[in-house]
């Protein structure tokens, strides 16, 4: 888990610090936000780290949101 983090802030992605929720247990969620120029529709990257109790990755989601008109 620390790894994660520690990937994460290396490359300056957004990302929340390692939480522990009830019903989805350890996670980290991380957000690549679209850089480019275009003014219509723009990309973002969303990706869900899950860990089991031992701090181990267990799965990860990634999922692309388009905003725009």
């Amino acid at each position: 888990m620390a790894q994660v983090n520690e990937y994460l802030s290396a490359r300056k992605i957004d990302h929340s610090e390692s939480a522990k929720n009830a019903i989805e247990g350890k996670l980290i969620r991380a957000a690549i936000r679209d850089g480019s120029k275009w003014d219509l529709v723009r990309t973002d990257c969303f990706i869900v780290f899950r860990f089991d109790d031992q701090d181990r990755l267990v799965s990860y989601e990634v999922r692309e949101v388009y905003t725009g008109p």
